[in-house]
């Protein structure tokens, strides 16, 4: 009985020790959530890195009217290969066409986009800010928001 009551004791002793381990951690976070957001801003903006111009290679696929669609762009494509100046979506192409990208900047406001082989559109570049952080979406004419296709 005695054996009983020492490896209960233990047991009480331990899951104690777990309990206030855990509620340290949940506290720990709850403390240090609220500045993650802005030490992870000051850290890029200390980096002074310029925001990176997006590329899209030539029949990238999007998503369009819930099919996956290739789209081709009519600007010049760039050579840059740093991913913090010029990042392609889905990947840096081994080989770099010439023209037919889709490239937005910091600064752009629209872009001119061949849907698969018909007309072109424009589509609207919206940047914005969520958090503290810049945020670049692509809307169609009809409103539609421009995403991946996977």
């Amino acid at each position: 009985m005695q054996a009983l009551r020492s490896t209960l004791g233990k047991i009480e002793a331990h899951s104690r020790a777990v309990a206030i381990a855990v509620t340290a951690l949940v506290v720990l976070a709850a403390v240090v959530r609220p500045y993650a957001g802005a030490l992870a801003r000051y850290y890029l903006d200390e980096a002074g890195g310029a925001h990176p111009q997006f590329v899209m290679k030539p029949g990238y696929t999007v998503l369009i009217d819930g099919q996956a669609t290739p789209v081709f762009g009519v600007d010049e494509c760039p050579l840059e290969s740093d991913p913090s100046k010029a990042y392609w979506l889905g990947g840096r192409p081994d080989d770099i066409p010439l023209v037919g990208c889709i490239v937005v900047g910091p600064e752009t406001k629209e872009v001119r986009v061949r849907v698969r082989s018909r007309e072109p559109e424009v589509w609207k570049v919206v940047h914005q800010e969520r958090d503290g952080f810049p945020v670049t979406l692509v809307q169609r004419p009809n409103g539609d928001l421009v995403t991946e296709a996977k």
